[in-house]
């Protein structure tokens, strides 16, 4: 399951109710001591414990509650209400508004350990004959006696997901009306709970604490398949000890990546049986010295942090079947210098692809990285929190509450291009360097020191560069796809109104006569390189992608400077022209 909503009442600074639409990786910004971390903070409450009393809304009512709701998604295909009874949360009515598993809790000051908990579910709007998936087992018989439902009460093959289903069958013959409702979960309903994803907190002020039970949690799923594999004491703990080390030394090969302060990691298990098995670890510095890892400075403690992220994104990308998760980072960019920030959220888009990702953050980096449509700003209004995102987004009240200054995100470039991925930054470097080796260009984008940023169009980053180079007067360009799937299809009005706004703010932007930068690949090239034959097609406007593979933009560095000049030619009033070669002209002419 993953979260797509998450609504907060009456929890800290919100007093009132608050709804955020989350995605694969949700960054929450803004001030200090606004409520942003407030909210990663009610996760935590939800999944895994319960609030005290500084959580409670000091404005409200003592007798209020405070109301924790989530909204899931990408639900299970299958689960067990009663073991080995298979049955789905739609067939037992417990989806919500717009296909939703949507889950309340309801906490009061006078027993918060205790919360009511609801389901908001599409169900039979008379209250007799709602819940049925809570009922007892002659609570159903029951109510099936009471329908005059001919079912047996008991023997081979008869379930109570059975006589459930008569009865709904039964009531919806009868055209009982339906309904969105709340019901209070009892029973078999309760262990719906079961599937939900698991939930780990990185707080700013723990520094990844590895003897935490977040970072603990990824190696005691491994401690406990081998204690239910091997036989006797000493051999699980002589294992125990080797499999750990090989895993501890994976993250070591990524932490060595940002620092060379730690030449090895090893671990010290403590295997006490009644709570399975804990661990901590211990580093050997260049000097030879063994160290406790938690005695080492924040900020390659922070770093284990990074490389833990790392690991996890390999067994991501790896395809490794891993229990779903959903990690809440606090402040990730605490004791990190911009690149190993960079480092990091580049391992949360990997393990974005299959799981979550919540964070609260000052840093530019991670604003700017993250997708709009999941991005919130965290504001107080006279005391009261509020999350704004989606269309009521300001970006220029972003820009001011992170107070981003001109110098975060320029990088020292004397003139930017801003593409809209990788691939494109990748694929416009390549055309250059190879028309310049061929005399084509008179230098490289390197040597004029132009730097290429993924992110342009409408995102965080490429508003808040734009406005910066403005500021100082630095060049820019911007080159977008046009994604025009034929050539009569003329260009979206979106696309011809950033170019205009660009333009008006003193930059440079090309939308690309083509489909986008992979219909630029000569099918020579593609034909040696991948074995696909792609003729009978157009060339220009065809999804390559979909045709080819997603990997099609790199087979650019293996075309020549005169395949290149075949790919990117038109006509403009009767002269053969080259479009690339034209862009590239204009893009080293931003730096005399």
């Amino acid at each position: 399951m993953h979260i797509c909503k998450i609504s907060l009442e009456g929890y800290r600074a919100f007093q009132n109710k608050v709804d955020v639409m989350c995605g694969g990786i949700t960054t929450f910004v803004g001030k200090n001591d606004v409520g942003k971390s407030s909210i990663l903070h009610a996760l935590e409450v939800f999944f895994n414990g319960y609030p005290d009393e500084s959580d409670f809304n000091q404005d409200q009512d003592p007798n209020d509650p405070m109301t924790i709701e989530i909204s899931f998604y990408e639900l299970p295909d299958e689960i067990e209400l009663e073991a080995g009874i298979r049955t789905t949360l739609a067939n037992e009515n417990l989806i919500g508004e717009s296909g939703f598993f949507i889950v309340r809790k309801k906490y009061l000051s006078t027993n918060p350990k205790k919360p009511k908990i609801t389901y908001s579910v599409k169900d039979f709007i008379e209250k007799q004959f709602q819940n049925v998936c809570s009922l007892s087992e002659k609570e159903i018989n029951d109510l099936g006696k009471a329908f005059g439902l001919d079912f047996k009460q008991s023997g081979a093959g008869i379930t109570n997901k059975g006589k459930r289903d008569e009865i709904r069958q039964f009531l919806r013959g009868k055209n009982e009306p339906e309904g969105m409702i709340e019901i209070e979960p009892a029973k078999a309903a309760l262990r719906a709970l079961e599937y939900l994803p698991d939930f780990s907190l990185f707080e700013a002020d723990e520094s990844l604490n590895e003897e935490g039970t977040a970072f603990q949690k990824e190696f005691t799923a491994l401690v406990e398949l081998m204690v239910q594999k091997i036989d006797g004491k000493a051999e699980i703990e002589k294992h125990i000890e080797g499999e750990l080390d090989i895993e501890i030394n994976k993250i070591l090969k990524y932490l060595m990546q940002h620092t060379d302060e730690v030449s090895s990691i090893k671990s010290r298990q403590s295997f006490q049986w009644k709570d399975l098995i804990s661990f901590h670890l211990e580093c050997q510095d260049k000097q030879g010295r063994d160290i406790a890892f938690r005695k080492r400075g924040s900020g390659l403690r922070r770093l284990l942090m990074v490389t833990y992220f790392q690991y996890r994104a390999q067994k991501v990308h790896e395809g490794e079947n891993l229990k779903h998760h959903i990690y809440g980072i606090e402040e990730p960019e605490t004791y990190l210098h911009p690149g190993a920030q960079r480092q990091l959220f580049e391992s949360f888009k990997e393990i974005s692809k299959s799981e979550q990702i919540f964070i609260s953050s000052h840093a530019p980096v991670f604003a700017g990285a993250t997708d709009l449509s999941n991005l919130i700003l965290v504001v107080r209004d006279q005391g009261v929190a509020k999350a704004i995102q989606g269309a009521n987004l300001d970006l220029e009240l972003v820009s001011e509450q992170l107070g981003i200054d001109p110098s975060d995100q320029l990088f020292g470039f004397g003139a930017i291009v801003f593409l809209e991925g990788v691939e494109d930054c990748d694929f416009f470097e390549t055309v250059a360097n190879t028309l310049h080796a061929a005399g084509k260009l008179p230098a490289t984008f390197k040597a004029r020191n132009i730097g290429l940023l993924h992110g342009g169009g409408d995102d965080l980053k490429h508003w808040v560069n734009r406005k910066n180079i403005k500021k100082l007067n630095k060049h820019y360009t911007v080159i977008i796809d046009s994604d025009r799937k034929s050539a009569q299809i003329p260009v979206s009005a979106k696309k011809l109104a950033l170019k205009a706004n660009v333009e008006r703010d003193g930059g440079t932007c090309h939308i690309l006569r083509k489909r986008e930068i992979e219909n630029y690949i000569h099918p020579n090239t593609i034909r040696e390189h991948t074995g696909k034959y792609i003729d009978g097609i157009d060339h220009d406007f065809s999804d390559m992608k979909e045709l080819v593979g997603s990997k099609i933009a790199g087979l650019v560095k293996h075309m020549t400077a005169a395949q290149i000049a075949y790919m990117d030619r038109y006509i403009q009033d009767g002269a053969e022209k080259n479009e690339l070669h034209e862009i590239c002209l204009q893009i080293l002419g931003m730096i005399a």
